[in-house]
C-alpha cells in the first residue's frame, strides 16, 4: 500500500501503536480527526501532511489552536519511529493500513458515516473486496439460537451471492461464524469487521483460506492484537453498516446500533429475524426493523432493487 503524507499524519494521529493502549497521549477519535483535518486543509495547502515535523509554534499558528491541543497533536505526530517498526512488523504477518487518503479506501465510509468513519484502520486481505456489493449478516455471541439458524444463514447467503452480493460480519462465534461459512461454500466475497484478535482471527478457518483466494478481507480500527472484548464488538457494528447495503439482523441484545443505523440509514434496509427470543429482535422490528419470517422465503432480487433505487434517489437529493 503506497502511502503520502496526509495518510501518514492519519495514522499517527489516530492510531493505537500498542496492544493494551499504552499511549503517551489519547490519539484523535474520528469526530476529532475530521475536525482538524478540515482546519489544516484550510490554512495549509498540502493538508493534515504539512503538519508532521512541526513544533508546537508552528502547529498552533497553522491549527490556530491552544497550547494543550497542540502539545497533544505534537507529541502523537512524533510517533514515526514506532509507526515505522509497527508498519514493518504488520507488513509481514500480512497486515497494512488504509487511510482516507488511500485510493483504495471505501467510498461508502464517506458518504455514509461522515465525520464518522475511521480515519484510518488495519486490513488484513484484498481493499478491492470493501469496494464490492455487500449485505451485512449480523448476531451476538452467547445467545442461544434456533436449531435452524443454520439453513437460515446459508439460504440468505446463497440469494446473495445468486444476486452478485458478498458478505460482511463481524467474526464472533455463532450467527458470523456460520456467515463466513456460507460464504466460503457459496464462493462471495466476504468480509470480517472484528471487535479485536484480528491476527489470531486471520490465521482461523475458513478466514485463512478465502484470504489465500484473494476474496476476502479483515479490517479493524484496534491493534491486530489487541483483544476482543464486548466493548470493543459494539463500537465495530457502525463500521459493519457502513459496508453494506443492506443489514439482515439474526439475533441481538439491541445494543449493536441497530437504532443509529435506522436513523441515519447507514444502510438502505434493515432486515430482522422475527423470533420470539431473544426479546430484543422483536424491539428492533418495533424500532423501524423490517421483519423477516423465512429466509427460504424472501425475493431477494426485489429487495435489491428496493436498495438500488433507494441510492439512486439519495444521489439525486445530493
Amino acid at each position: 500500500m503506497l502511502h503520502n503524507d496526509n495518510s501518514f499524519a492519519a495514522m499517527l494521529l489516530t492510531l493505537t501503536l500498542t496492544p493494551d493502549k499504552d499511549e503517551i497521549v489519547r490519539p484523535l477519535n474520528t469526530v476529532e480527526f475530521s475536525r482538524l483535518a478540515a482546519r489544516a486543509e484550510a490554512d495549509s495547502e498540502g493538508g493534515i501532511g504539512t503538519l508532521i515535523g512541526m513544533d508546537m509554534s508552528g502547529i498552533m499558528e497553522i491549527l490556530d489552536c491552544n497550547e494543550d491541543e497542540a502539545y497533544r497533536i505534537c507529541m502523537l505526530l512524533n510517533r514515526a519511529m514506532p509507526l515505522s517498526y509497527s508498519l514493518e512488523r504488520f507488513n509481514s504477518d500480512g497486515i497494512d493500513i488504509l487511510t482516507r487518503y488511500n485510493d483504495e479506501y471505501p467510498a461508502r465510509y464517506l458518504e455514509k458515516l461522515g465525520s464518522a468513519a475511521p480515519a484510518a484502520f488495519y486490513m488484513c486481505g484484498d481493499a478491492k473486496v470493501l469496494s464490492a456489493p455487500m449485505i451485512a449478516i449480523m448476531g451476538v455471541s452467547g445467545v442461544k439460537l434456533p436449531v435452524n439458524a443454520e439453513d437460515q444463514v446459508r439460504a440468505l447467503v446463497r440469494q446473495a451471492s445468486e444476486n452478485g452480493y458478498g458478505i460482511v460480519s463481524g467474526g464472533e462465534p455463532g450467527i458470523s461464524r456460520l456467515a463466513a461459512l456460507a460464504a466460503y461454500e457459496f464462493g462471495v466475497p466476504y468480509v470480517d469487521v472484528v471487535g479485536g484478535d484480528m491476527a489470531q482471527h486471520c490465521a482461523t478457518q475458513p478466514i485463512k483460506s478465502m484470504l489465500r483466494e484473494g476474496r476476502c478481507a479483515v479490517i479493524s480500527t484496534l491493534h491486530p492484537s489487541a483483544l476482543f472484548t464486548a466493548g470493543h464488538a459494539i463500537s465495530r457494528c457502525k463500521l459493519i453498516y457502513g459496508l453494506c447495503s443492506a443489514a439482515f439482523v439474526f439475533n441481538t441484545d439491541g445494543k449493536r446500533g441497530e437504532g443509529e443505523a435506522l436513523k441515519n440509514r447507514y444502510c438502505e434496509g434493515l432486515y430482522v429475524w422475527d423470533i420470539p427470543h431473544p426479546p430484543a429482535n422483536r424491539q428492533i422490528i418495533g424500532k423501524g426493523g423490517i421483519a423477516i419470517q423465512d429466509f427460504n422465503d424472501i425475493r431477494f432480487d426485489r429487495l435489491s432493487a428496493n436498495w438500488r433505487m433507494a441510492q439512486a434517489e439519495q444521489l439525486t437529493f445530493f
